[in-house]
Parts: C-alpha cells; sequence; structure tokens
C-alpha cells in the first residue's frame, strides 16, 4: 500500500470510515481521520484494537503501528448510526 493512498483516504471530504485489511488476516478500522497518522512506510492507528478475531492478544485501545507493506486492501465501512434515547 502506497502513503499517498491512505492519506487519500483520510483527507477524503467528507471522511469515510474504512477498514484496513492485513496480510496475516487482521482489520483495523479508522472511524475518524485524527485517529490514523501516515508516514513514508507505515500507519499508525490511535486507540486501536483488531476488528477481526485474532490470535494476537491485542490490548484495546492503544496505538498500533502498521507496515504500509502489510496492508493488502482497503474497503469503506458503513456508519452505525448512534442509537437515539427516548
Amino acid at each position: 500500500m502506497r502513503a499517498d493512498t491512505l492519506r487519500e483516504w483520510i483527507r477524503q471530504i467528507p471522511f469515510r470510515a474504512f477498514r484496513l485489511h492485513l496480510t496475516n488476516g487482521v482489520t483495523f478500522d479508522v472511524r475518524h481521520p485524527e485517529q490514523a497518522s501516515v508516514s513514508r512506510d507505515r500507519i499508525t492507528l490511535a486507540g486501536s484494537e483488531p476488528s477481526s478475531n485474532s490470535s494476537t492478544g491485542a490490548a484495546p485501545f492503544r496505538n498500533i503501528d502498521v507496515a504500509l507493506l502489510h496492508i493488502t486492501y482497503i474497503e469503506t465501512i458503513p456508519v452505525t448510526p448512534s442509537p437515539s434515547v427516548n
């Protein structure tokens, strides 16, 4: 994955949440543009945990660094509406 491609996803207006799929089968959801920071060869995801079941045992709500080399593809994820309060 190229850094420029990821930056385009993060900077799109309006922002659309997306999911990163990695070579090991783990996925990460990016639900806000400030959650992700892209450098030349990696993306840092703030407050992240894997979205898919994985055996990594990753602790929730920590910063994750992912090498761009390991991102296989990106997909848009649907926005879930907030529950209404009666």
